[in-house]
């Protein structure tokens, strides 16, 4: 396999939502067969406003390591967004609200239901 540093940068940029930053953000890197060639934008399928309720501008920086790794390797600086997000709705928010919540029974079920009894007045600490 073959390191695709654009595409990794490109899933980086738009997976790093706040809920998700600390194990996405700098984690992901995308490798590909011999011959398959490296993305030079953020890929459309990335492009959705559910991940991002806040506005979202059309360019998308990295941070400091990704800024000197495209400078060494003669790769732009920042990545564009096609459709730039201007915000959320309320409607947005709140099914991605429920998302979020689907997302945290999904990947910590013991801690979500903790969670839930301590909000529910069940257990006490």
């Amino acid at each position: 396999l073959q390191y695709l540093p654009q595409l990794s940068r490109a899933i980086r940029y738009v997976t790093s939502y706040p809920e998700r930053a600390y194990d996405f953000g700098t984690n992901l890197i995308a490798f590909g067969a011999p011959g398959v060639e490296d993305v030079d934008g953020i890929p459309q399928i990335a492009h959705d406003c559910f991940f991002h309720t806040k506005p979202y501008g059309e360019t998308q920086h990295g941070d400091e390591e990704d800024k000197a790794y495209a400078a060494k390797h003669n790769l732009p600086q920042y990545l564009e967004m096609e459709r730039p997000c201007e915000g959320a709705s309320p409607e947005e928010t709140q099914v991605r609200q429920k998302w979020l919540e689907g997302q945290a029974q999904a990947l910590w079920p013991e801690l979500d239901l903790l969670i839930r009894r301590v909000r529910s007045g069940d257990l006490q600490c």
